[in-house]
């Protein structure tokens, strides 16, 4: 189970989610077996906090953010797909105390500014949204019970280790452009530096001051037990 809701700073509310995928044309668009947005290995919990607007999550956009002396410890991390893993956003923004992360795919990158959207072209529609795993399989590839061991049904259950240790212990949500167009348009602060502005038809800030809150639910389930965060 996963929940987004986000309000501005007068307490309005933005948006509530995510937003279920849905594209005119698409034979499949109302299909039940279509999942709702989650990122595998994602932490679990609920957390509420300010939003800062992160770029691409890279190590050199934390440290920007650094240099200006905009902290994301306790914030929730806006940042877009590209330039790295998705694992690698939510380690560097975990690793810098960060309550959880959001990623969504800018249209700059993949959506309309590049070309027709599905179904008339290849882009990315409006409301899609890229999943996968945010497990840290940089440092753990493979069965995260097992790191650098063949887990094979011969395993003891001695012989494996908690899972935790290589799976991010704070929330993370995929989004799409949908979504994070209107937590985007009432970020306030700083501008964003160069080359952080995005497709989107709206100038760009970095937010904290309060601008944004955003809360996260996320439960997932491992071998049977409950995430922890």
């Amino acid at each position: 189970m996963v929940r987004v809701e986000a309000w501005d700073q007068s307490g309005k509310l933005l948006m509530s989610g995510p937003t279920r995928e849905h594209v005119e044309g698409d034979p499949f668009q109302d299909d039940a077996r279509v999942m709702m947005p989650f990122n595998g290995s994602s932490g679990s919990g609920d957390v509420t906090a300010e939003v800062v607007y992160a770029n691409y999550g890279r190590l050199e956009d934390f440290e920007q953010l650094a240099a200006r002396h905009i902290d994301v410890k306790g914030k929730i991390v806006l940042a877009r797909y590209g330039g790295n893993f998705r694992g690698v956003k939510v380690f560097i923004a975990e690793q810098r105390g960060a309550a959880g992360v959001l990623i969504y795919s800018d249209p700059q990158d993949d959506g309309f500014t590049k070309g027709d959207a599905y179904p008339k072209g290849p882009w990315r529609p409006e409301t899609a949204i890229q999943y996968g795993s945010v497990q840290y399989m940089f440092e753990y590839p493979g069965d995260p019970e097992t790191p650098g061991v063949a887990s094979t049904p011969e395993l003891p259950d001695a012989a494996r280790v908690s899972p935790y240790g290589s799976q991010p212990r704070i929330i993370s949500i995929p989004i799409s452009y949908h979504d994070a167009r209107p937590i985007l348009q009432a970020l306030q602060g700083p501008d964003v530096p160069k080359g952080w502005q995005g497709g989107l038809n709206f100038h760009y800030h970095l937010g904290g001051q309060g601008s944004v809150r955003v809360h996260l639910v996320s439960q997932q389930t491992i071998r049977g037990g409950s995430s922890g965060t």
